[in-house]
């Protein structure tokens, strides 16, 4: 039987009513699945709310069978999420890149905009620039293009190092991500650059 957004909604309202409330309104709120092939149990989804002056994001994990969890902020949720799947199984490199790619992704900072970048064609400087802000523009373009690649993951002693790019606002970061064969996650950020002319949140 599928899953219907009635499911996630009885199951997070005892740890989350506003949630549950808002997918009970199909003209306001919307859900779409995240996939995430190393689960076993578990979906992840999206659910987005049409506010008045811009979405507001919360990111949710269901099993028929499991406690719901919300992931949006919370490194911590995402981890006892996978241990309560008890079936993710990390095997390769390319399979914890995924991984911690849909990590990175659910558990982002919300507050301030925050993006991944998987090319240098995805970060997002503000249109219109002062002379000084495009020599900026240009010198990062020339340090970074060879940088910045998708989540990318190699062998370590007890299972998997991925390193990723991501934009907080107007700072770029280098994420490193120490992933289990059982899914549990480890993060630590590295600031490369700050007080870039990008976008960002509000405008």
């Amino acid at each position: 039987m599928a899953i219907t957004r009635e499911d996630i909604a009885r199951a997070i309202e005892p740890l989350r009513p506003d949630i549950a409330e808002v997918l009970a309104d199909r003209e306001t709120s919307e859900i779409e699945r995240i996939e995430c092939k190393a689960l076993s149990r578990y979906r992840l989804y999206m659910v987005t709310v049409f506010a008045p002056h811009a979405p507001i994001v919360h990111y949710v994990a269901y099993a028929e069978d499991g406690p719901p969890f919300v992931l949006s902020e919370d490194p911590a949720a995402f981890t006892a999420m996978a241990a309560a799947d008890g079936g993710v199984e990390i095997g390769s490199a390319s399979e914890a890149a995924a991984y911690a790619e849909v990590f990175l992704t659910v558990t982002r900072p919300l507050s301030e905009l925050s993006y991944l970048v998987k090319t240098l064609k995805d970060v997002s400087f503000r249109p219109e620039l002062e002379p000084e802000e495009v020599a900026a523009r240009k010198g990062f373009e020339r340090k970074y293009r060879p940088v910045i690649k998708p989540p990318a993951g190699c062998k370590a002693a007890d299972g998997f190092e991925v390193t990723a790019y991501r934009v907080v606002e107007q700072r770029l970061e280098r994420v490193t991500l120490r992933v289990s064969r059982s899914g549990e996650i480890q993060s630590s950020e590295e600031v490369l650059e700050k007080d870039l002319p990008l976008v960002i949140g509000g405008e």
